[in-house]
């Protein structure tokens, strides 16, 4: 009984894994070229950072799904882009957790055990999922890093090479 009462602790700890790795905001950074700039976001959620200035990390709602970032400066165009949403890898570990159950714990070549981790997988996997899609834990947007050379209102600027954006920071 106790070779089936350890793992299942273990499933509860890891239930809703995206809200406890990362939670419902997410940070943005944020740079320019030239510094300075000003940062607007606008749909990005009820707590997330409405203005800032470059360099600086915003924070935004990972369920906002039309937040989009402008970065200005007097005597500059200014550059808009959308961030996009998408499934955190965080989210994934609840599935994984109770798949874990059979492949280390339990050799579930019996009825009782694969019984017994569906049960457990229904029960905790399940609520994890919930909680991790209500807090919006479960999105990430993207890119987590942005940065952006303005150029001066009166040249000609190549548009796609001046936002240079990754999803970690280099």
């Amino acid at each position: 009984m106790l070779k089936r009462i350890v793992p299942a602790l273990g499933v509860i700890l890891l239930s809703a894994c995206a809200t406890a790795h990362h939670g419902p905001m997410q940070r943005i950074t944020v740079d320019s070229e030239p510094k300075g700039a000003l940062i607007e976001l606008a749909n990005c959620g009820v707590m997330a950072t409405d203005y800032d200035k470059t360099p600086a990390t915003v924070w935004v709602s990972r369920r906002s799904t039309q937040c989009t970032l402008t970065v200005s400066k007097l005597g500059y165009r200014p550059v808009t882009m959308k961030l996009s949403r998408h499934v955190a890898p965080e989210f994934v570990g609840n599935v994984a957790a109770t798949v874990d159950l059979c492949a280390d714990d339990l050799n579930c070549n019996s009825l009782g055990d694969l019984l017994f981790v569906s049960a457990i997988g229904a029960v905790f996997t399940g609520a994890g999922m919930a909680t991790d899609a209500a807090s919006g834990a479960m999105f990430e947007l993207s890119p987590s890093y942005v940065d952006v050379a303005l150029c001066p209102a009166d040249e000609q600027c190549d548009g796609p090479d001046q936002i240079s954006e990754s999803r970690s920071r280099p």
